[in-house]
């Protein structure tokens, strides 16, 4: 890769112009195709991408903005810190050079201007409040654009109102000052052109500003309300239809009659199904932004829920599955929003009353003279649910039937007890699902398949499972020990994809799913996954995958504080051993995170075996040394919960290591993140230790920084 890098940067001093273009086209591609490998290279190719943007060759400046937009899109937040200013600045330059210039071929001075703005838009998605103290450059260059009427800079207007997006999603709505409010009203006046793709990008922009100015956004809500229902009702497009009898094209002139009946790709044997135009994306963001906007708006949305309701379940009938899983996701928002503005954002407890979905239509009743919800609320809840259950069993697309288990997921969290009725369908569709066996996944891989259809149906077979375990966890969640009762039936089968025989994804989901449920259950699961400790402790060693390992280490802690004693006994030593050399060898620190997690576990679970473990080996040594937690800072509760429980019942361990001790003691009272329970029963230890053991106390003292001296004279 070295030798590839440095033969296309040195061929940017090449002097034909063309061989100059061929190396950004090269440095592109690479950049796309090969964006883990080449982001390493940032130190030598920023340089040269910044000293040819304000080249002379217009040509090669489109070329440099495309070039960057592609690498840029591949480094982190801290990556693009050192190029930040000097970016933002050329870019800006480039455009404002280049406005005035009436000389210039226009169709050249439009792709300046797009590729300039697509890569501002590229760096401040990634930059993000770092931009902001160059907001008062970048503001009066897209508010140009926006405002531009010409309509050969239509694009331009396109990419403006994206970046536009972007800067409002990283910085402050105060930052805008009035601003916001001309932006908003020449946002709803570009609704009305004929152009879908401009809608598409006003419709993000307008979702965006709704949750920044939350019910502040309500002055212009009427309005854009009417025109993303517009956008969802409209027919507009055509389908491109191939038969598997015959191969022929037919393009409908209108998609009314889909609209009417829902549409069978068996009906029609088809084999392959393709939309030709830009209202499909159109209508994917009015549906998101109709769901966003709901969302953040809360009671200001309350007049147009039941016509958005309406809306979007007619649209739930359109052909293609991004439409109908945009219109799952937005029924969810609307949902939640509604929620929100009359119970806040607080886990809702179930109704006294019972609330039960009956079979088939799984209809919500509304029995409860104080509800927790609203009639409406039930009714809308009971929809959508039903809706989410029927593309559970008979949908075809598999993103259609992971955003229904990522919403059910969602209605678990929220609601708790009121859907717990519906487990039992649910189980039975995920059953089907982890088999392999539903509608969406008889798709056969064609032998014309290339590596691309072949890569993105992998894709969507890990976000199917991964949808799939995130419902089953928040399952998990929400009936804590009973749902090892209300889930059994999909223990097996998600066992199975632990094993070897499934792929390194499918093994690191499903892990991490049962891991969640063992914690959740509180243990009530250990006798049945006791088949999981080896597996476990060979994934712990795994050294190609480092989410398998991570998982593992997570769930070896989880299944530990369980187990039975026998169990506990039997397996102990091995475990120990593995968790002890991830303390010492392990780079990854997340993982050691977790190392220090299970053995916290472990401690609680059974302080009078592992104490003398603690007491004879290293290991206390290695874990205090990794305190405090460097990643997973959610580890760190149950890790000081053992440290008190191991001080008080075995503390030989932590006198023989009393300096690092202190030092995580001293850490700890310091931590304004730490549990304000902590605070006060690590002081109280402090205070006992100085008592008991004042002498090695005194020493260790004078051992510490000023800074941690303070922190103890202090309490």
């Amino acid at each position: 890769m070295n030798n590839f890098i440095t033969l296309i940067l040195e061929s940017f001093n090449d002097p034909h112009p063309e061989v100059q273009e061929a190396s950004c086209f090269a440095l592109t591609q690479f950049s796309t195709n090969l964006s883990s490998e080449v982001v390493d290279f940032h130190t030598q190719i920023m340089p040269i991408l910044l000293r040819f943007l304000l080249h002379k060759r217009l040509e090669l400046v489109v070329k440099v903005c495309s070039t960057l937009q592609a690498f840029c899109d591949n480094l982190d937040n801290e990556d693009i810190d050192p190029y930040l200013d000097e970016l933002i600045e050329k870019l800006i330059n480039v455009i404002e050079l280049t406005r005035p210039d009436v000389s210039i071929n226009k169709s050249i001075q439009i792709k300046v201007f797009e590729n300039a703005l697509f890569a501002l838009t590229s760096i401040v998605n990634i930059a993000e409040i770092k931009t902001q103290p160059h907001l008062e450059k970048i503001f009066p260059v897209l508010l140009h654009f926006i405002n531009i009427t010409d309509i050969s800079y239509l694009n331009v207007k396109i990419k403006a109102i994206s970046c536009l997006t972007a800067v409002a999603n990283a910085v402050e709505l105060v930052l805008f000052g009035n601003s916001y409010e001309k932006i908003l009203e020449n946002a709803i006046k570009a609704l009305d052109t004929g152009n879908s793709e401009l809608r598409e990008v006003t419709y993000e922009l307008l979702s965006t500003f709704a949750e920044l100015l939350r019910g502040g956004f309500q002055p212009f809500l009427k309005r854009t309300v009417e025109k993303l229902i517009s956008s969802c009702r409209s027919n507009d497009g055509v389908l491109h239809i191939r038969s598997q009898l015959e191969h022929y094209d037919r393009l409908l002139p209108s998609l009314s009659t889909l609209l009417q009946e829902p549409f069978s790709m068996k009906t029609q044997a088809l084999d392959s199904m393709s939309i030709r135009t830009d209202f499909l994306d159109e209508k994917i963001a009015a549906c998101n932004a109709l769901g966003q906007i709901a969302l953040h708006t809360q009671e200001k949305f309350a007049p147009y829920i039941v016509e958005s309701v309406h809306t979007l379940f007619v649209t739930e009938r359109y052909f293609h599955p991004l439409v109908r899983k945009s219109v799952i996701r937005a029924l969810q928002h609307i949902l939640e929003g509604s929620v929100r503005s009359h119970h806040g954002d607080l886990w809702i407890t179930a109704p006294k009353s019972t609330c039960d979905f009956d079979t088939p239509t799984h209809t919500l009743s509304y029995s409860n003279p104080e509800p927790q919800l609203t009639k409406q609320e039930y009714e809308l809840l009971s929809q959508v649910s039903s809706l989410c259950l029927q593309n559970l069993e008979k949908s075809e697309s598999k993103e259609v039937v992971a955003q229904a288990a990522s919403t059910l997921a969602r209605f678990f969290i929220l609601f708790g007890p009121i859907v717990q009725s519906l487990v039992s369908y649910i189980v039975k569709h995920l059953s089907v699902i982890l088999q392999k066996r539903s509608p969406c996944q008889s798709r056969e891989i064609h032998e014309e398949f290339d590596e691309e259809d072949e890569y993105l149906e992998d894709e969507s077979n890990i976000n199917l499972l991964d949808a799939v375990c995130d419902l089953f966890r928040s399952i998990a969640k929400a009936f804590g020990p009973h749902s090892i009762t209300l889930l059994r039936p999909l223990l097996p089968l998600l066992l199975e994809y632990t094993t070897d025989s499934a792929t390194d994804s499918e093994r690191v989901i499903s892990l991490g799913s049962l891991a969640e449920l063992i914690h959740f259950a509180h243990g009530s699961a250990a006798p049945i996954f006791e088949p999981m400790i080896p597996i476990v402790m060979k994934g712990m060693s795994d050294e190609h995958n480092d989410s398998f390992r991570h998982n593992s280490t997570f769930t070896l802690g989880v299944l530990f504080a369980h187990l039975s004693v026998q169990l506990q006994q039997q397996h102990f030593p091995t475990a120990l051993q593995l968790l002890h050399n991830i303390l010492e060898h392990e780079k990854v620190e997340r993982i050691v995170d977790n190392a220090c997690g299970a053995i916290a576990r472990m401690i609680l679970a059974n302080i009078q075996l592992i104490s003398p473990y603690l007491h004879s080996t290293k290991i206390m040594k290695a874990f205090l040394s990794h305190l405090p937690l460097q990643e997973d800072r959610e580890e760190s509760t149950v890790v000081y919960r053992s440290l008190l429980s191991l001080w008080r019942y075995q503390p030989e361990p932590l006198l023989q290591e009393l300096p690092q001790f202190i030092r995580v003691i001293v850490h700890v009272i310091g931590d304004e993140f730490v549990d304000s329970q902590f605070h006060v029963s690590i002081i109280f230890l402090l205070q006992t230790i100085s008592t008991q053991y004042s002498i090695q106390f005194r020493s260790v003292f004078e051992m510490l920084d000023e800074d941690q001296q303070n922190i103890i004279t202090n309490v």
